[in-house]
């Protein structure tokens, strides 16, 4: 998959926003916070990224999967500009478990602000960046041998 510059503009939006409400918040910015704020984003990253690749996996053995790839990662963007907590209970599982934007937006905000252990974002965007992997590594190699069984 290739990552276009036209891509990143939305998250960026999405992020700055969100990060500079965290910093106006904040009576002293500690480099730890920031610093853990960083990692979340860049794990929360990374595991978007996984879950597009098992995305992209799925074209082995549905058609239009590129469709629905296309369709979660543009409109889903969009719900990160709108803070996780605004949203009911079920939403907040899915954009924080199943489209892990919550962790690219949302708790990076919350570490800056100094109102979650920095730990537990981590933590857990760590175990869910490995489940995606895993997941993207088990549908890819299915969908080879899926594919190579065809021809």
């Amino acid at each position: 998959e290739v990552i276009a510059v036209a891509q990143l503009i939305p998250m960026m939006t999405t992020v700055t926003p969100l990060i500079l409400y965290g910093l106006t918040g904040r009576q002293a910015l500690t480099l730890p916070h920031l610093l853990a704020a960083a990692i979340v984003v860049a794990l929360g990253i990374v595991a978007f990224y996984f879950l597009t690749l098992a995305l992209i996996g799925f074209t082995f053995f549905i058609e239009n999967a590129s469709s629905l790839k296309d369709f979660l990662v543009q409109r889903s963007t969009d719900l990160a500009r709108i803070p996780v907590s605004f949203f009911p209970k079920v939403v907040q599982g899915v954009l924080t478990f199943v489209i892990p934007l919550a962790f690219v937006a949302y708790y990076p905000a919350l570490v800056i602000r100094n109102q979650i252990n920095p730990i537990i974002p981590i933590l857990l965007i760590s175990a869910l960046a490995l489940v995606f992997y895993l997941g993207q590594k088990i549908i890819w190699q299915k969908g080879l041998k899926n594919y190579s069984g065809v021809g």
